[in-house]
């Protein structure tokens, strides 16, 4: 949740954070999978459906500067991307939180030993 400060009246405030707090069904991570690393980019994308969520994480991911932008994890409450810390490869995990998302990216991927979160999301 985006954080919005008000100087006016109260009333306004909640009128204007309320304009700030976009929820959306769907939430999509797509991935530099060209340049996979723990710093490569990545673009976080939400949507009233998979599809609209899955375009708007590519076009985020693109504006990020990734070349080779690719939808790793879709999902409708929250999603999480670990990479390997050397060489190639990662995973990703969805759940009901973000620490099950997270939990479950990491050991897809072979533990936070080998592994690093890059992006975790959750609607």
């Amino acid at each position: 949740m985006r954080k919005v400060g008000c100087s006016l009246a109260l009333a306004l405030c909640v009128i204007s954070s309320s304009a700030y707090a976009a929820e959306y069904k769907w939430g999509a991570i797509s991935l530099d999978t060209a340049d996979l690393n723990p710093d490569g980019g990545y673009g976080i994308g939400g949507g009233d459906t998979a599809g609209e969520a899955k375009r708007n994480a590519q076009k985020f991911c693109s504006q990020d500067g990734a070349k080779g932008c690719e939808v790793v994890a879709t999902y409708e409450k929250c999603g999480s991307v670990a990479v390997k810390t050397s060489g190639r490869g990662g995973a990703w995990g969805i759940g009901d939180t973000k620490d099950g998302a997270t939990a479950r990216a990491l050991t897809k991927c072979g533990g936070e030993d080998l592994c690093k979160v890059v992006v975790t999301d959750c609607n």
